[in-house]
């Protein structure tokens, strides 16, 4: 139960941080070493050197102190979503989205939990350089926020990292590629209805009236019931989805999920993601179940 006192306290703490960030702007792209002591922050890539169509990989690497969190993409009940936007003036250097490591659940202050991360986390960009890429060299600039937050205070910031690799004929690779293949940290298999066959979406009738849709999603899941944690985002902001049931049944993994739009537009349309995470030690890789929803239900 939520201590509704502490619960405002702990919001308020947020919201007053995150204004004095907006006001003040001392955490600036223009001065990224203008870091707390609690966080040490690192942007790497798998190679010094890369070849016309080659795959490789970016790293941002956030090191806190201990009794310090950052948050998933869906923080939770509060928080704010640490955020990375690389960026090149190189048109023919593509980004993938960013790999997301399996968030763990805390508890914050007035019994709010949050979603996120403590100590170590890497967040992976894959990158691919285009075949006809005739420049010499290519630049990259990450832009980064960031909510970091304690039992007694948050802190927001941002900040930007540039990268500038050499393009030859054969690729370099660089001493970091060793922790981007460490294993040190957990990333979900990315699945979409439409690349499994063995995960289906399909609509329910909402009777209660409570969400504008409601979907259940399968997907095949040895794993018990008890020993499965599920997350849940969804794009754009103006999408709410959240889970409302999770049962495992003969193999399968049935989520309940109830989607809100815009309420001020008639219209549904965005993105939901269902993660989920098994325990670590049962060797099976946690799974992220992407769909489309749109006002026609065309699931995708």
């Amino acid at each position: 139960m939520i201590n509704e006192s502490s619960d405002k306290v702990w919001l308020a703490l947020v919201l007053i941080t995150f204004s004095a960030f907006f006001f003040s702007g001392r955490l600036s792209a223009q001065n990224p070493e203008n870091l707390p002591d609690a966080l040490k922050l690192e942007v790497f890539s798998s190679h010094n050197t890369v070849k016309p169509g080659q795959e490789f990989e970016l790293g941002v690497l956030f090191n806190l102190s201990e009794g310090w969190h950052i948050y998933w993409k869906n923080p939770g009940e509060s928080g704010l979503p640490t955020k990375l936007e690389p960026t090149s003036s190189n048109i023919g250097l593509r980004f993938a989205e960013v790999n997301w490591p399996v968030p763990i659940v805390f508890n914050q202050p007035g019994n709010i939990p949050g979603q996120g991360y403590k100590e170590k986390v890497l967040f992976k960009i894959p990158a691919t350089l285009a075949k006809n890429s005739s420049s010499k060299e290519v630049e990259i600039e990450i832009f980064i926020s960031w909510l970091l937050c304690s039992e007694s205070v948050c802190i927001p910031g941002r900040t930007s990292r540039s990268l500038t690799l050499k393009i030859a004929s054969q690729p370099v690779k660089s001493k970091s590629i060793k922790l981007l293949q460490s294993g040190s940290w957990v990333y979900p298999e990315m699945i979409t209805p439409s690349n499994s066959q063995r995960t289906k979406v399909r609509r329910l009738a909402d009777r209660s009236g409570e969400f504008d849709k409601l979907y259940e999603l399968s997907k095949e899941w040895n794993q018990n019931p008890g020993e499965t944690e599920s997350f849940i985002f969804s794009k754009p902001r103006s999408l709410a989805a959240e889970i409302l049931d999770l049962e495992i049944l003969e193999g399968t993994a049935k989520v309940k999920i109830g989607v809100k739009g815009n309420p001020h537009s008639a219209e549904v349309d965005g993105q939901v993601e269902v993660l989920l995470v098994p325990k670590p030690e049962s060797g099976v890789l946690p799974a992220s179940i992407r769909f489309r929803v749109d006002s026609d239900d065309n699931l995708q």
